[in-house]
Order: structure tokens, then C-alpha cells, then sequence
């Protein structure tokens, strides 16, 4: 499962990072932060047990297809 995370406040720099959770364990307890609304808890997971990719940009994003991109306050899944 490929993961975006983006770290920072609205009005100064934001760091996105592409990491990639491969263990279906962590990928399951990513996903009951998610539902349970700890996203904290799911960033410093994925961190912790993801592959790093690279860093991404705001352009790239858009043609990039991860399955969960995730904020501090919001998630994102592709539903495609």
C-alpha cells in the first residue's frame, strides 16, 4: 500500500512523503487508526514500519496514484 503523507501547517512549508507499507499487519492497524480518526497515531505508524520512497511535491501528487494520502486532520483514499 503506497502512502502520502503530508507534515505541516497550512500557511508555511509542507513536507510530503511517499512511503510504502508492505506488512499486512501495519497495513491493517493503519487502517484502524484511520477509522478510529487517529491520524497522529497512523503518520508516526507508517513512519515507523512504511518504506521510504521519496519526497514529493505538490505537482507530482496529481500523477502519482498512492492509496491513502494522509494529514494530520484529514484522509484521502483512492478509490480507483
Amino acid at each position: 500500500m503506497k502512502v502520502i503523507i503530508v507534515v505541516g501547517k497550512k500557511n508555511q512549508k509542507r513536507t510530503r512523503l511517499m512511503l510504502e507499507l508492505i506488512d499486512k499487519k501495519s497495513i491493517a492497524e493503519v487502517k484502524r487508526h484511520v477509522n478510529n480518526l487517529k491520524f497522529p497515531e497512523a503518520i508516526s505508524n507508517i513512519i515507523a514500519k512504511g518504506e521510504y520512497i521519496k519526497e514529493v511535491t505538490d505537482k507530482e501528487i496529481a500523477h502519482l496514484a498512492p492509496d491513502l494520502i494522509l494529514t494530520d486532520t484529514n484522509v484521502y483514499w483512492n478509490l480507483l
